[in-house]
C-alpha cells in the first residue's frame, strides 16, 4: 500500500464505544487515563490522500492506579 501520512487514534473505557481522540503524525501519543477505569487504545494508518486502513488489534485493557502513598521526604528542621 502507500505509505502513512498520519495516524488515527481511538480510546475505549470500560469496553464501551470507540472513540477518536487524536492524529498524530508520529507513532506517539499518550493518553490521559482516569484511575480505576479500564482503558483500550487502538490505531489505523491514514495515507496523503485521506485513506484510512483498517484499525490495529486493541491493546491490552490497563486499569490505572495510584497504588499506596509514597514514603514522606526527609522532615525540614526550622
Amino acid at each position: 500500500g502507500t505509505p502513512v501520512d498520519h495516524y488515527v487514534i481511538q480510546h475505549a473505557v470500560n469496553g464501551g464505544p470507540w472513540t477518536q481522540v487524536a492524529t498524530s503524525a508520529t507513532n506517539s501519543y499518550t493518553l490521559t487515563a482516569s484511575e480505576g477505569d479500564s482503558h483500550q487504545i487502538r490505531v489505523a494508518g491514514v495515507d496523503a490522500q485521506d485513506r484510512q486502513g483498517v484499525y490495529s488489534i486493541s491493546s491490552d485493557p490497563y486499569v490505572p492506579d495510584a497504588g499506596p502513598p509514597g514514603q514522606p521526604g526527609k522532615p525540614i528542621l526550622f
